[in-house]
């Protein structure tokens, strides 16, 4: 027996709880679908640390549950799993799940990434961080992680037979995650009060729900969906004809679209990119067509986004899009479905184990290999996801969920929520919308339903871009855009402009007030100033949000205006002492004085700190990301916490924002329908405090399809 399993042996004492305890597992080698073994627990106080062997975990689990300690890991979801795994007992599970049902549970990759969110100071896809590089970070502790794939030898193995030096590694990670929750914990409550949050339900920055949420996207993954390997193949084959066909039209109506092989065996064939499956595309003979394009449509050339490098026009299929053209067209079909086929290629076994990340910015979630949240909804593709034998699909989503949560906040902050009022009489908000924007009274209007349906569902559908779009902080010209590439609505510029309007004026007016744009308040919290100073550096008459538009270009750095009027050099230098002169933020001092304008520095002095009812924070956040975010985030811990409900009960398989795709038994599958209708309307209504309340719609399917 080496020597520090003689010291720091766990022998099942009680043991004084501190605040926390951190943990960690060493296991086997994490494989798709399965949970891995557990070899050895190791978990400490301030103190010290302590081993444990598989064998004593669940007295382990009742000394902590009975303490009423705190429970913290780094990634807790997958510790979580392999502790449940290994105990043998009724009564351990129960401790175990309700350590988690109590907010017991805690984690320091949650709790960083909710703080870094908070502080808004990177830039990009925000992603959680390893033990090793928090603990570099934090505490100047570098972390050897050489052993971390070399526990499965030891399997089965008497725990005399682990080496000290592998112990001693063990025995690091829970001392160094304690250690790091000492530093976390504060900050978070900290930028939590300051914010005033309330943390009694969803803990510090949301963290509690998140855990809840990661717990079960990790079960969710391992679960997996099962896959249809027939229709996979029959699939895989028609997206290749159809992209083949694409192909050969395009190569005859614009043959130098694509670069072709100049070796003399291969001359004048198409070069295909074995990545995307398409032939690779020359970008000089691709941005000719487009400005021939350009001028068949009539385009101005100053209306073309240019590339910030080369000052080119774009290629960007978002801007493309828009227009109606056959090449157009031909061209985004062809990248379209060669990211279909991508898709279907990358399923390369009988039952798919997405990986999903719990947290992005938004505070919604994110799936990857493959990602099924961005999969088509078409029929005949969604056929490909079948439930297991024995079993039936429920298919589950919120109805108008993002509105309501919009109706909850303005019912909150503001008193008062037409929007809120509207679901509470149990009125669609869409037609309610329509009935308002074509000036057709309400009942009249429904009256068309049955009378003329097509002329119902053509203004329905316009008022639900509108009603998607403007809340997210669209302007005109962004809501037509909107409207078209989304919904299929086709409106003018003048029609965008009196309809946003409208919503917000006269439709539900408290839109006005959620929308209100302060950029005057946002510029002095961030540079801890006062508004009689910033009016008096810029020598402003008004604060309106177009007077600080050039101020944000030059901090942006960009050298010219959107009309393309150019700044002098002495009003850039007059804009950097003026903020340098204001700012009482010593994090802002070397930014402002080096005179180096980036979107990044624009975001940390212009950027709007937003929260959402349940308390989570995001900052340094764009006009339009401070605008979704409220809602959005609201939505998505809603739908967190009806996954968690869920799969408690339910093999969860699939989870897309607020959709859930469970399997239950096929012989009721009704009975279990209407039990999960419940959880999740109970799950959503927790975070709509009482103001609105949900409503949960589902379907029993064969494949992963609603019709």
């Amino acid at each position: 027996m080496g020597t520090l399993l003689k010291t720091n042996m766990w022998k099942g004492q009680h043991l004084k709880c501190d605040g926390a305890f951190g943990f960690d597992t060493e296991t086997t080698m994490i494989e798709p679908g399965m949970i891995p073994e557990l070899i050895v627990l190791t978990f400490s106080d301030n103190k010290r640390s302590y081993i444990v062997s598989p064998d004593m975990v669940g007295a382990w689990v009742e000394m902590i549950y009975l303490s009423g300690c705190n429970i913290v890991a780094h990634n807790v979801a997958f510790d979580y799993h392999v502790v449940f795994a290994a105990l043998k007992y009724v009564e351990e599970i129960r401790m175990w799940k309700a350590m988690v049902e109590q907010n017991k549970v805690w984690d320091t990759m949650i709790l960083d990434f909710l703080v870094r969110l908070a502080n808004g100071e990177e830039d990009g896809p925000l992603r959680p961080k390893s033990l090793s590089d928090l603990s570099e970070h934090y505490l100047s502790v570098k972390l050897d992680k050489s052993l971390q794939t070399e526990w499965t030898k030891f399997l089965g193995q008497p725990m005399e037979d682990i080496p000290d030096e592998y112990l001693a590694y063990a025995l690091k990670d829970s001392a160094v995650t304690r250690e790091l929750f000492n530093e976390l914990h504060p900050v978070a409550v900290h930028i939590s009060n300051h914010n005033n949050c309330l943390i009694d339900m969803h803990g510090p920055l949301t963290h509690h729900t998140q855990v809840k949420g990661s717990i079960a996207l990790t079960d969710c993954s391992r679960v997996g969906i099962k896959v249809d390997t027939e229709a996979q193949q029959n699939i895989g084959v028609e997206i290749k004809l159809q992209i083949n066909d694409i192909v050969n039209w395009l190569d005859s109506n614009y043959p130098a679209l694509f670069k072709r092989d100049v070796r003399k065996k291969f001359a004048g064939k198409l070069m295909y990119n074995y990545t995307t499956g398409v032939p690779a595309i020359d970008s000089k003979a691709l941005r000719v067509y487009l400005l021939n394009i350009a001028t068949e449509l009539k385009l101005r050339d100053k209306s073309i986004p240019k590339t910030d490098k080369s000052g080119e026009i774009t290629t960007s299929a978002d801007y493309w899009s828009e227009h109606k053209h056959v090449f157009i067209q031909h061209w985004q079909d062809m990248t379209t479905k060669a990211k279909l086929l991508n898709f279907v290629e990358q399923i390369k076994t009988e039952r798919v184990n997405p990986r999903y990340q719990a947290l992005v910015r938004t505070g919604r979630t994110s799936c990857s290999k493959p990602n099924l949240q961005q999969m088509p909804k078409a029929q005949w593709f969604r056929k490909l996801f079948v439930p297991s034998k024995g079993t039936k699909f429920i298919i589950a989503d919120y109805n108008a969920v993002e509105l309501r949560c919009l109706g909850a906040i303005c019912k909150s902050r503001f008193g008062f929520s037409q929007l809120a009022r509207t679901f509470y009489e149990g009125i669609d908000p869409h037609a309610y919308t329509a009935s308002s924007l074509s000036n057709i009274p309400f009942a009249e209007f429904m009256s068309l339903k049955k009378s003329d349906p097509e002329k119902f569902k053509k203004f329905r559908q316009s008022a639900k871009a509108v009603n998607f779009g403007v809340p997210g902080g669209l302007g005109a010209k962004s809501l037509m855009e909107y409207a078209s590439a989304s919904y299929g609505v086709s409106m003018t510029l003048d029609e965008a402009k009196e309809w946003k309007n409208k919503l917000v004026t006269e439709v539900y007016p408290e839109l006005s007030r959620y929308l209100f744009q302060d950029v005057l308040g946002a510029l002095c919290f961030n540079l801890q100033c006062g508004a009689d100073e910033v009016c008096d550096a810029f020598n402003l008459r008004s604060a309106g949000v177009y007077a600080f538009s050039p101020i944000q270009d030059v901090v942006s750095g960009n050298m010219r205006s959107r009309k393309g009027t150019g700044y002098t050099g002495a009003f850039r230098r007059h804009v950097w002492n003026a903020l340098s002169k204001i700012n009482k933020d010593s994090s802002l001092e070397m930014p402002l004085r080096s005179q180096r304008g980036s979107p990044s520095l624009r975001r940390r002095i212009f950027g709007n700190t937003v929260v959402t009812l349940t308390g989570r924070v995001r900052g340094a956040a764009e006009y339009t990301e401070s605008c979704n975010t409220q809602f959005q985030g609201l939505a998505s811990d809603g739908a967190k916490l009806a996954l968690y409900a869920v799969s408690q009960l339910y093999p969860v398989v699939a989870f897309v924002h607020d959709e859930l795709v469970v399997e239950v038994p096929d012989d009721a599958p009704e009975t279990h329908g209407k039990v999960i209708e419940s959880l999740m309307n109970t799950s959503m209504d927790k975070v709509l405090n009482g103001f609105v309340r949900s409503e949960v719609e589902w379907v029993v399917s064969d494949t992963w399809s609603k019709t």
